[in-house]
């Protein structure tokens, strides 16, 4: 048998000194500060770290996770049943594995679930229903509970949820209304009835800090309030899922994720709960160009630093989506690009690929701390409710 050495033994580490001294070289004169990135107005970072500078690591966030999978989803938007239900079956046939159905109206009978639902089976897949307006959830809770239980189908096997944040809606639900919506969740353990919502994309990063505080100030009040209702802790917390959106700062948007999942297992330790935060990300319109090629490029950055991060769900948008209709073509493109994720890159088989890495991990310390400092800050001002 061949008797393979370690390579690397034959190379002396290089030390920060020696790197530095080679990127002055290469700089002809120019100042070595010309090449820091200004991530923020108060956060300016170098080329590169080296491991001399001792950088903390919080990873790698196993947090009992078997693999790094996670479910390829797309947004259906309903302003017809029939073709709204078309478009889901050609989704699910070409490896969509979970569904979104976004409703502008909400649903007005049984019978609405019921054509909007035909020849897709629940069991296989997630389902999602996006609500534009709060009003109509009780409504639409209770025709999926019955659609379900005519189905057959065993509701510990529906898996899903209601994508709406109650507190985000233009008239706050009463909290003796959620509470009845989650004990009647009781009989579908995984399918989600809490959504917090963190679908504010800002570009500087202070702005997301900030955003990403008020995130998880809003699932600290939502466990906080719903407990003093009588509802255990736990059951609050797994039907709470986490929608953010992703941008365009390949490195920042790793290590927001990161920290995000960092400081929710911290507060659900303060509450004396086990578990992870469920994130389901989409890209964000905000993010994307007008030219829709570029936006291919652009799509495939964003969902790779969402996949990297450690999300549970992705949604990509098409490339046309802030012109136009998403065509058959662009839908397409945007959900293959998770097909080559998983299929050519192995990113689903690697947990926490981005553990190890100085700038990820320098990132990710930086936007933990200065996040959970102004999560601490909104607590001592009252919580969430307070603050809105």
């Amino acid at each position: 048998m061949t008797n393979y050495k370690n390579l690397f033994e034959e190379f002396q580490p290089a030390t920060k000194e020696q790197w530095v001294a080679q990127v002055l070289k290469e700089l002809k004169g120019k100042p070595k500060e010309s090449l820091d990135w200004q991530a923020s107005p108060d956060l300016s970072l170098p080329p590169f770290f080296h491991r001399e500078e001792n950088i903390a690591s919080a990873g790698p966030m196993v947090f009992q996770k078997e693999n790094n999978n996670w479910e390829i989803g797309e947004d259906i938007w309903v302003a017809e049943l029939e073709q709204a239900n078309k478009d889901a079956l050609q989704a699910l046939k070409n490896g969509v594995e979970s569904i979104c159905f976004v409703l502008p109206e909400g649903l007005k009978s049984l019978e609405e679930m019921q054509t909007l639902m035909q020849n897709i089976e629940p069991t296989f897949i997630s389902v999602y229903f996006k609500l534009m307006n709060a009003s109509g959830v009780t409504d639409l809770v209770n025709y999926w509970t019955t659609y379900i239980q005519e189905s057959g189908a065993d509701p510990a096997e529906i898996s899903g949820g209601i994508s709406t944040d109650f507190f985000e809606a233009d008239e706050p639900t009463d909290l003796g209304i959620i509470k009845s919506l989650l004990e009647q969740a009781g009989t579908f353990p995984n399918f989600n009835f809490l959504n917090v919502s963190f679908n504010i994309y800002e570009s500087d990063l202070n702005g997301q800090i900030e955003t990403m505080a008020m995130t998880l100030a809003k699932g600290s009040e939502y466990l906080a309030s719903l407990s003093n209702l009588g509802l255990p802790k736990s059951m609050i917390q797994e039907q709470i899922k986490f929608d953010i959106e992703i941008g365009n700062s390949y490195l920042v948007e790793i290590a927001k994720v990161r920290a995000f999942q960092l400081m929710w297992v911290q507060i659900l330790e303060a509450y004396g709960l086990k578990g992870t935060a469920f994130i389901n990300a989409r890209l964000s319109a905000s993010a994307y160009a007008d030219d829709q090629y570029s936006n291919m490029i652009r799509g495939t950055a964003m969902g790779m630093s969402a996949v990297i991060g450690g999300i549970n769900r992705l949604t990509i948008l098409p490339a046309n989506a802030t012109k136009e209709a998403a065509t058959d073509f662009t839908r397409r493109v945007a959900r293959n690009l998770q097909h080559l994720f998983k299929m050519e890159t192995y990113l689903d088989r690697v947990i926490d690929p981005a553990a190890g890495s100085y700038y990820i991990e320098h990132l990710t310390q930086y936007i933990g701390k200065k996040c959970w400092t102004r999560f601490q800050e909104i607590e001592k001002e009252g919580g969430y409710l307070k603050l809105i």
